[in-house]
């Protein structure tokens, strides 16, 4: 993926997007030691574009909890913690739901 890339990258202006956090992009781009994606890519947008990286800098990070408040929030995931409950999957495991903070 890292070839691919920088090949596209000396065509055009590229941003890399994830939804995990900074660091967990960082590793699954083959950085492990912590943020050097930011550095070689001109846009890094992680935590599904609530942290935004360019040329290396931070320049924009919001948080769902800011924008709407704690009580809000909790009645969202309260919501979705019971709906989810009540669906019927092939395979229901894991984590349904993460709460990031910027990095």
């Amino acid at each position: 993926m890292k070839d691919f890339l920088k090949k596209v990258e000396e065509k055009v202006e590229i941003g890399l997007v994830g939804g995990s956090d900074l660091h967990k992009i960082s590793e699954q781009m083959g950085f492990p030691r912590g943020i050097g994606v930011v550095h070689k890519h001109k846009y890094v947008f992680s935590e599904n574009g609530l942290v935004a990286h360019k040329n290396g800098e931070l320049i924009h990070k919001q948080s769902i909890q800011n924008e709407v408040g704690e009580e809000k929030l909790q009645r969202f995931i309260n919501f979705s913690l019971r709906y989810m409950a009540d669906l019927t999957l092939p395979v229901k495991r894991g984590t349904f739901i993460e709460f990031r903070k910027w990095s």
